[in-house]
């Protein structure tokens, strides 16, 4: 799996880290294989790290991200949160605006604790 996701039941947080070199495809379907954990609850917060991983996005891969998130709202009814470089920092904002708009409350963050505080439901 190029993504590693480590669920914490006591949290109620996934953490999903990418690592080298991934295909767009797999990229995608990160938030479908947290959502497809054992462990992994539909209140969960779900942070998803990619720093590790090269850049590869354009305005077409940002909508087409969007589109999924919205279609996998009914598996993800917390936040999720995406851990970046800022060199793709701006078109990942856009498309987590337009995710907002579809219903699904999306953040992106330069810092991983942050990004884990940010999901992390109250009183956890």
């Amino acid at each position: 799996m190029p993504f590693y996701i480590d669920v914490d039941r006591k949290r109620r947080v996934a953490i999903a880290r990418g690592r080298g070199d991934l295909t767009f495809n797999e990229r995608l379907s990160v938030p479908a294989d947290v959502a497809a954990h054992p462990d992994f609850e539909a209140n969960f917060g779900v942070v998803v790290d990619v720093r590790d991983t090269p850049p590869d996005l354009d305005a077409d891969r940002v909508i087409e991200s969007v589109r999924s998130l919205v279609r996998l709202r009914p598996l993800l009814h917390h936040r999720l949160a995406v851990v970046a470089p800022e060199s793709i920092a701006t078109p990942l904002e856009v498309g987590a605006a337009l995710a907002n708009a579809g219903g699904v409350p999306v953040q992106i963050f330069a810092d991983f604790q942050a990004a884990l505080a940010w999901v992390t439901p109250e009183g956890v």
